[in-house]
């Protein structure tokens, strides 16, 4: 794109110095008849979808590809037990929720009364980076969607 606005610069400033030496009243309508073409390329690119290629599609980043992957192993642990939700969840529940709240895992209280607020204790148990889920059953997709809610709100 930045070629193409050079190569619309230059022939509009060609396209001046030829107007002003052979007709320097019509110099504003080549001006405009050059800057024309050049707005209309440039709003259909900054226009939302402009710009893209409708033959084939651009290849999926290789991050993009490896969170996907993981996103979906999390949620297959979603409705697994509690030993499941302790080893492959709460990890990534604690950092996320150490990451919006701002408490540091050393004030041990602030965080406790943080996640409280935040949660309310039926899905602070199943976020508590210190807290182990024992043998029952962990809160299932509906719970882990209440938490990401959460989070996710606390994050705006």
């Amino acid at each position: 794109m930045t070629r193409a606005v050079g190569a619309a610069a230059a022939v509009l400033v060609l396209l001046q110095l030829v107007g002003l030496g052979v007709h320097r009243e019509s110099a504003l309508v080549v001006a405009g008849a050059a800057l024309g073409p050049l707005l209309a390329v440039l709003l259909a690119r900054l226009r939302p979808g402009g710009g893209r290629r409708s033959v084939g599609a651009a290849p999926e980043p290789h991050w993009l590809g490896q969170w996907i992957a993981r996103t979906g192993a999390l949620l297959e642990h979603a409705d697994g037990s509690g030993a499941d939700w302790d080893r492959r969840l709460r990890p990534v529940l604690a950092r996320e929720f150490l990451a919006a709240s701002g408490c540091r895992r050393d004030d041990r209280a602030g965080c406790v009364a943080a996640g409280r607020a935040m949660f309310g204790d039926p899905l602070w148990r199943w976020v508590d980076p210190a807290a182990s889920a024992g043998g029952v059953d962990g809160p299932g997709r509906a719970g882990l969607t209440e938490i990401l809610d959460r989070l996710a709100v606390s994050r705006r």
